[in-house]
């Protein structure tokens, strides 16, 4: 899916771009989209903000009409920081629902077709970068290694609930991680949240594939496709991030059947898309969702595991 196709099925109203002083070549361009994060926005903005580079970056800041006061909160910054902030205001109106839901989709997607930079970056409004060199640090791995696809790293895991806040700090030791396109039916991707990502601008992220818009998990989507199209992907070793879970969540909304059965059409999606072979696309199959039917094997629901098995081999 290119910019035209994606302006001629998703645009109802216009977007509207606050007027900004950035550079017209920015190196790298940081998306975020944010939907009643209130809470949160200033401090992911300010995690943005306090990057230590030797290049240019533009923020593409995508607010998708929010009513709890996060427009506000963007619009000051943009007017503060005009000279690192491109301001989308969108509109209710075209959000793209997944499954009956709304979703950042349009949002997202809109930040990516305008982002300039050779490099995308990414960090939803809920989530913060709390390392000041993480992001020179990913582009400099980037630009010293062009057979790489992608660079992540690691981050924390803060969630709310009921008023508490439990920090779960990433797992020591931390490894840098390789990832190939050949491993990825025998293993799954770890370390590479998507506010922990910068891919270089091309594949999945020039024309995004037109499969993937019903999925909830286009973070998944789009590493799996720059793997297979472009080359490898990276996991260094250090935290540069927080990764919020709470009740505002997409997937955190959802029931437990919700998730499983979102997980189910994701994996078997993509394991269709992405692989040729048809053993890969079933080892993949199984490899990622046999985790979501964990439950299931222990109490012998065998049916259940079976079924989801023949939806891969039925339609690969």
């Amino acid at each position: 899916m290119t910019w035209t196709d994606f302006q001629e099925q998703h645009f109802k109203v216009p977007v509207c771009e606050l007027s900004n002083d950035i550079c017209e070549n920015p190196l790298v361009s940081v998306c975020v989209q944010t939907y009643q994060h209130h809470n949160f926005i200033r401090d992911c903005l300010d995690g943005l903000l306090m990057q230590k580079t030797d290049f240019a970056f533009e923020i593409l800041l995508g607010e998708d009409d929010s009513t709890d006061g996060t427009r506000e909160i963007c619009r000051d910054y943009a007017e503060k920081y005009s000279d690192r902030i491109r301001l989308f205001l969108h509109d209710r109106v075209n959000n793209i629902s997944i499954q009956g839901r709304p979703t950042g989709r349009f949002s997202g997607l809109c930040n990516i077709f305008n982002s300039r930079g050779k490099y995308i970056a990414f960090c939803e409004g809920d989530d913060m970068w709390t390392d000041p060199y993480k992001l020179k640090r990913q582009i400099d791995f980037l630009e010293q290694n062009s057979n790489y696809s992608g660079v992540g790293c690691y981050s924390d895991r803060l969630e709310l609930q009921d008023n508490r806040v439990t920090t779960y700090r990433a797992k020591q030791p931390l490894k840098e991680i390789i990832y190939q396109y050949q491993d990825t039916y025998r293993k799954s991707i770890r370390g590479s949240k998507t506010c922990t990502m910068v891919y270089r601008r091309d594949g999945a992220l020039v024309d995004y594939p037109s499969w993937a818009l019903d999925l909830l998990s286009g973070d998944r989507v789009v590493a799996y496709s720059m793997l297979k199209d472009i080359g490898k992907i990276c996991v260094l070793p250090f935290v540069g991030a927080v990764y919020r879970v709470h009740s505002g969540g997409v997937w955190s909304s959802l029931h437990k059947h919700q998730v499983r059965a979102n997980l189910q059409v994701n994996y078997e999606t993509i394991s269709r898309h992405i692989f040729d072979d048809f053993h890969e696309k079933v080892l993949f199959f199984w490899l990622h969702f046999r985790k979501t039917v964990k439950h299931d094997i222990g109490s012998l629901n065998i049916k259940y595991v079976y079924r989801s098995l023949l939806t891969v081999f039925n339609r690969a």
